[in-house]
């Protein structure tokens, strides 16, 4: 039986399945949600990395470069609609090869087996897997004994890696089987994907 399991809020949802339909549905699921990950946030810090370059072209400094970096920039785009044009115009196009190279590089990754593993790359996969099912965990242990969250993200952080700290025996075994479940229906995945013919 092929195992997959899902935690939210505190609750597990899982299913055991051979059925070939299922499978394929789990596996494209999971293969076009590994490319989304890689492509998540690029368009962003494109922009504010074109924003930044540009910026210091222009001789333009930021008067509180802390809580509104760009706010100058944005002005200044808002005020000469042909030049904002010309700079999204840019940051499309770089964001679009980022991304495709990106998604090339989590191919070849998947394909060499290197995706979610305890080695290399794999090790950062367990500590986010950790941190996953330590949040959905926290909220229902912190009401449970009487407490409520955190509203700043600074406490809310310090209170996550306490319960990680006390908790990461039960987490980390948790984490290595989601992550090891995903590595497998990858590998299944990546054995579908033909390999191109070398010259």
């Amino acid at each position: 039986m092929t195992i997959v399991r899902y935690v939210r809020h505190a609750r597990e949802f899982s299913i055991d399945t051979d059925e070939l339909s299922s499978l394929d549905y789990l596996l494209q699921n999971g293969w076009s949600q590994s490319l989304q990950d890689v492509c998540a946030g690029v368009w962003g810090k494109v922009w504010d990395e074109l924003a930044a370059e540009t910026m210091k072209g222009m001789g333009l400094v930021a008067a509180d470069p802390k809580k509104a970096p760009f706010a100058e920039f944005e002005a200044y785009l808002k005020a000469n609609p042909d030049k904002a044009k010309i700079f999204e115009a840019a940051v499309d196009e770089t964001a679009k090869t980022t991304e495709l190279a990106l998604i090339e590089k989590r191919i070849d990754a998947i394909k060499a087996n290197k995706v979610g593993t305890r080695a290399g790359q794999g090790g950062d996969a367990v500590e986010v897997q950790i941190r996953a099912l330590a949040r959905e965990n926290l909220p229902a242990d912190v009401k449970a004994r009487g407490f409520k969250m955190p509203k700043d993200t600074e406490s809310k952080n310090a209170l996550l890696d306490e319960y990680i700290a006390l908790h990461r025996e039960d987490l980390e075994a948790e984490a290595v089987e989601i992550v090891e479940r995903r590595v497998a229906l990858q590998a299944k995945l990546a054995a579908k994907i033909p390999t191109p013919p070398t010259a």
